[in-house]
Parts: C-alpha cells; sequence; structure tokens
C-alpha cells in the first residue's frame, strides 16, 4: 500500500476517534447537566427504542466508528427505511429529553454542538458510503438523513 494510502487512513481513523470521543463527551455533559423527570425518562426510553431496533437491523454491521462494513450490503429495512442514520436520531431525541429536563444555555449549547458533531459524522460516513455501496446515491433520494420525513 502506498504511504500515501496509509497516512490517508490514518488521517480519517483520527477524525473518526475524534467525532466518537467529542460526541461521548457531550452525551456524558448533558447526562450530568440533567434532572430526571418524566420528560426525561420519556424521550430517554423512546431515544432507547429506536437505538435497539437500529442496532437489531444492522446485527453485525454495527461499529462505534462511522464506517461502513465492507463486504456487506447495505441496510434499507426497519428505522433505515424511514431515516439513514436512526441512531443519531435516536441520540438526538435523548438529548431533547436531557434538555427539556433542565433548560439552559450550557444545556442548549451542548445540544446544538452534539446536533452538529453528528452533522460532520454524517457527512464523513456517507462520503465512505457513497463509496463502498453502489445503491447508496439512490438511497439518499428516497430516505431522510437525519430527522424523519425533514432532512
Amino acid at each position: 500500500m502506498p504511504l500515501r494510502n496509509k497516512e490517508k487512513i490514518k488521517k480519517e481513523a483520527v477524525y473518526s476517534y475524534g467525532l466518537v470521543f467529542s460526541q461521548l463527551l457531550i452525551l456524558a455533559l448533558m447526562a450530568m447537566k440533567s434532572q430526571l423527570s418524566v420528560i426525561d425518562l420519556s424521550f430517554t426510553g423512546l431515544g432507547l427504542f429506536i437505538s435497539v431496533w437500529s442496532a437489531w437491523h444492522l446485527r453485525r454491521q454495527l461499529t462505534v466508528l462511522p464506517e461502513p462494513v465492507r463486504g456487506k450490503s447495505l441496510i434499507q429495512s426497519g428505522p433505515y427505511k424511514i431515516v439513514r442514520h436512526p441512531i443519531y436520531f435516536a441520540i438526538l431525541i435523548w438529548g431533547l429529553g436531557k434538555l427539556a429536563s433542565k433548560p439552559s444555555v450550557e444545556t442548549t449549547a451542548l445540544y446544538l454542538l452534539l446536533f452538529g458533531i453528528l452533522i460532520l459524522k454524517i457527512r464523513h460516513e456517507e462520503s465512505l458510503l457513497l463509496k463502498y455501496y453502489s445503491e447508496y446515491k439512490e438511497y439518499k433520494t428516497k430516505t431522510a438523513s437525519l430527522i424523519p420525513f425533514l432532512i
């Protein structure tokens, strides 16, 4: 493998790990700032349900890093029929519960930062998905990216 490719792969891995670390840090900060409430528990439950449903459809293709698993087919069933990134959507729902349970400027800023990190992860992941799956371009045209029926 040429040195350029190795360097590019390393940079992509560092970028991927950085996005995941940033997301987890924000989620932890939001959890520490929230108050346990019916609203929080409701959003957490909904987010957990969507995450588990999504993970079940991915099965062995589920990875921590925002990168596709090579040699596997593109999942377009279950929640992936409604939105291309249902786990990220579930994270936003969870975060919304944290924000609603204890609204503040700080929690709002963290939520917006989380949203931005997820957008970066989506862009990175989709650039890779377009390379690996020829049908991804068509899938993009008929399925919302992050929020069902909107974006």
